[in-house]
């Protein structure tokens, strides 16, 4: 694995100023336009460019790091380096799971704290329109109550969103503690892109059919919105859905074993019979991924068998 840092000539705490700076340096010397005919030129600049565009994004240099920390053989002793190499690869893949979560969960809080602003400022010039006019106040509030009916899967009122933000959102987890965390395959895999065009919100569960028990992702997704389970090995799969209304964290279901449901409108669904295969093929010596969509849909339903809790959790 190429060391970044070494290839730009700086240390692995160097700020974004530094970094930019050996950039631009070894651009200019190397640049293709200063050295006409000069391969080895040519792929140095590539070598740094790349290095450039992996350190200069906080995202992507925290997985390099990462990567190259737990990935690397660099600390192999010698004594068992498979197993030594196993072993980090394996943390390694636990720790971009933990990272991937978190950064997905503060990229749709960001969303929602800014969909509940924008959302309180219309309720609010919604509100003061209809004091000015009192005569016309209570058909105003009318109007208004039966827009937010309508809407209701795209705007939540302002105290609500709030709440929402900090229980469950889309692309959280929320049974990781029964089923554990997610299963990835790293540095690329297959895509599944749902699409939830039904009224509920639904909890989305894919099974390795080798391995019924083995639950490869469980993602909530609400009413109206998408998500994309990325980097999905090779496999045959199951799809499991839970489906209802108003998120409860502290519900509990099956004796208490299970914490976080919904309060109304539930219901779950199994593909029995339909099977979501996941092959990559080899084109010129490169791997080629399969991206799939399904849109839950009240048609996708009538084609599922419905299932009891338990089948759901086991």
């Amino acid at each position: 694995m190429k060391d970044y840092y070494q290839i730009l000539g700086v240390s692995r705490i160097a700020s974004q100023e530094e970094i930019k700076f050996a950039y631009r340096a070894l651009a200019k010397r190397f640049h293709p336009d200063l050295n006409p005919g000069n391969r080895v030129a040519e792929e140095r600049f590539k070598e740094i460019t790349l290095a450039y565009d992996t350190l200069s994004d906080e995202t992507s240099r925290k997985r390099y790091n990462l990567k190259q920390l737990y990935g690397g053989s660099v600390f192999t002793s010698g004594t068992n380096p498979a197993q030594e190499k196993e072993e980090a690869r394996k943390e390694y893949a636990k720790r971009m799971a933990y990272v991937r979560h978190k950064e997905k969960k503060l990229a749709y809080e960001k969303s929602y704290r800014k969909r509940a602003i924008i959302i309180g400022v219309c309720i609010a010039v919604l509100i003061t329109i209809g004091l000015r006019i009192p005569g016309e106040q209570s058909e105003r509030e009318r109007r208004m109550q039966d827009f937010m009916d309508k809407n209701h899967g795209n705007f939540l009122h302002p105290e609500k969103a709030k709440n929402f933000v900090k229980s469950i959102q889309t692309a959280d987890s929320p049974y990781d503690s029964i089923f554990g965390e997610g299963i990835y395959q790293d540095p690329a895999g297959h895509a599944l892109h749902f699409t939830n065009q039904l009224k509920q919100d639904v909890v989305a569960c894919l099974i390795d059919e080798k391995s019924p028990k083995r639950r490869m992702r469980n993602e909530f997704i609400r009413a109206g919105e998408w998500y994309t389970m990325a980097e999905l090995p090779d496999g045959k799969y199951k799809l499991l859905i839970f489906k209802g209304n108003t998120w409860e964290p502290g519900a509990l279901l099956l004796n208490n074993k299970v914490r976080g449901s919904f309060d109304r409108d539930t219901a779950f669904y199994s593909s029995r019979g339909y099977t979501i295969i996941m092959s990559k093929k080899q084109e010129r010596d490169e791997d080629i991924y399969m991206t799939q969509s399904i849109s839950i849909t009240d048609s996708l339903l009538t084609h599922l068998t419905p299932i009891h809790s338990p089948e759901f959790f086991q």
